[in-house]
């Protein structure tokens, strides 16, 4: 009587690291989320900090989010939702948090992590902001610049933190 492969105790022990390794991953894009998001949450309350101090109402910055699914236009006419910049705003801050989650996977020391974070920040700046905006969503260059500069470089510094803080028992006792 022969065995196939895959019922082999063999090719079982050689799938229990691919099955570690992924859910492994699994879990560091997890945390990645929620620290993206627990990290965004923060981002957008500094943003209307910002916006009610100057004046302006408080739903400004999720406006300006909703555009980039609504359209510039929007704003203008009126039409945008906040609560469609507040969803659009979270699940961005989730997606970018679990970016940063898989770049930090072989951060060597917990220094370098926050480094990579704060470089990480200000390089989705200069995409959102520098780049996207303008080529393409011309409200988000109205916003106060240097302002987004430290947000984004906060929100990189915060998201690295969260993630060593939040990490498995073994990889922080290795790290130590």
């Amino acid at each position: 009587m022969t065995t196939s492969p895959a019922a082999s105790p063999d090719s079982d022990l050689a799938r229990r690291p691919a099955r570690a390794d992924r859910r492994l991953l699994v879990a560091t894009l997890a945390r990645g989320a929620v620290a993206g998001m627990a990290a965004g949450m923060l981002f957008a309350a500094m943003t209307m900090w910002l916006v009610v101090s100057q004046g302006m109402p408080v739903k400004i910055p999720l406006l300006a989010i909703a555009s980039i699914v609504q359209g510039q236009h929007a704003i203008g006419a009126g039409t945008a939702s906040p609560l469609l910049g507040a969803v659009v705003h979270l699940m961005l801050s989730a997606a970018f948090g679990m970016v940063l989650a898989w770049l930090l996977r072989r951060a060597r020391t917990d220094a370098t992590a926050v480094l990579i974070g704060a470089g990480y920040g200000l390089a989705l700046y200069v995409v959102n902001f520098v780049a996207l905006g303008s080529a393409v969503f011309a409200v988000f260059t109205r916003l106060n610049q240097p302002f987004q500069v430290l947000n984004h470089l906060v929100y990189g510094v915060l998201v690295a933190l969260f993630l060593l803080l939040w990490r498995p028992r073994q990889a922080r006792s290795a790290r130590s």
